[in-house]
């Protein structure tokens, strides 16, 4: 009951046209598309569509582009569950901005105006859902839309470990059979929803935990001279801009709180009983390229250069 579409015999100059043409008749969504363009563009689906599902499933891979969805259109009340298996996308929309790696699920609108970017070839699952039957138990669930979830234990960890069994064994698995376990998908699917839900409602909860999640990834790399909130970024699996507006919401910046770590490590190794090694070297220990830029800093900091703490001044 899969049925598979595929760009492989499609010339590459036509391969564009007719996925939009494909996306168009699937998914009722208006598709921008743009390749990157150091590699020809492929696409490949095997796709679960039968109508007396309550859903429709698909497994893609694909070069890496960039897909803009226009708002409206004959989809507008659906949802999709996106499982990233390989590959990292960036997702746009509804004033979001949300980094999707592999394991990770997203939640998004086909009835929204929202760009994925996808960096590299990749691999996903994806459930497509009329927004009727997934979402009315959950209250205000299209505020949780575009925000990544990691599936790593709970509920999501469920779903994902489920939508990867379910695709893997489709074609042993009768329309009756997809039907029977229909309830079993869509409730793993809203409690996820829910389990995502709960987060964002507790206290700004995930916030604070993906805040947690930025200062140890910092304090474990306060070496690296090259850090910068891109890297950081890269490193936690968020965008740049979400890191941004969490510091900010502490009322400090990223770079703001990187040096004040590592000056503070710099003035623990000045402390240190018989520590003999060169201002210099500490400093660059600890990421600073510029000896006259770490003492100017530091002087900030604690009101004596680094000679002077050195010195018990």
């Amino acid at each position: 009951m899969k049925k598979v579409l595929s760009s492989r015999n499609v010339a590459s100059h036509e391969r564009v046209d007719w996925w939009r043409q494909q996306a168009a008749a699937l998914f009722s969504a208006d598709y921008a598309m743009q390749p990157e363009s150091s590699q020809p563009f492929g696409i490949h689906m095997g796709l679960v569509a039968d109508h007396t599902l309550p859903f429709a499933l698909f497994e893609m891979q694909s070069s890496a582009h960039r897909a803009s969805q226009r708002g409206g259109g004959a989809g507008a009340g659906n949802v999709v569950v996106h499982l990233q298996l390989d590959g990292h996308c960036r997702v746009r929309g509804e004033g979001k901005e949300a980094q999707v790696g592999p394991g990770d699920l997203i939640f998004h609108r086909t009835g929204a105006a929202n760009t994925l970017h996808f960096l590299q070839d990749y691999r996903q699952i994806c459930l497509i859902v009329p927004e009727t039957i997934l979402a009315p138990e959950v209250a205000n669930w299209s505020a949780l839309t575009n925000t990544t979830l990691a599936a790593k234990s709970g509920h999501s960890r469920l779903l994902a470990d489920h939508l990867r069994s379910l695709v893997s064994q489709v074609d042993a698995l009768s329309p009756a059979d997809m039907l029977d376990l229909a309830p079993f998908t869509l409730g793993l699917a809203r409690a996820a929803l829910g389990g995502l839900h709960e987060l964002e409602n507790k206290g700004s909860r995930l916030g604070s935990y993906q805040l947690d999640r930025i200062k140890q990834f910092v304090l474990e790399h306060l070496q690296h001279s090259s850090m910068n909130v891109d890297f950081i970024a890269q490193g936690v699996n968020l965008s740049a801009r979400y890191i941004h507006q969490l510091f900010a919401e502490e009322g400090r910046s990223v770079m703001g709180f990187v040096m004040q770590k590592r000056l503070q490590r710099a003035y623990e190794q000045l402390r240190q009983p018989g520590c003999r090694l060169p201002i210099s070297q500490i400093a660059y220990a600890w990421g600073f390229n510029d000896h006259a830029h770490f003492s100017r800093n530091f002087r900030k900091q604690f009101g004596l250069s680094p000679r002077e703490m050195r010195a018990g001044r």
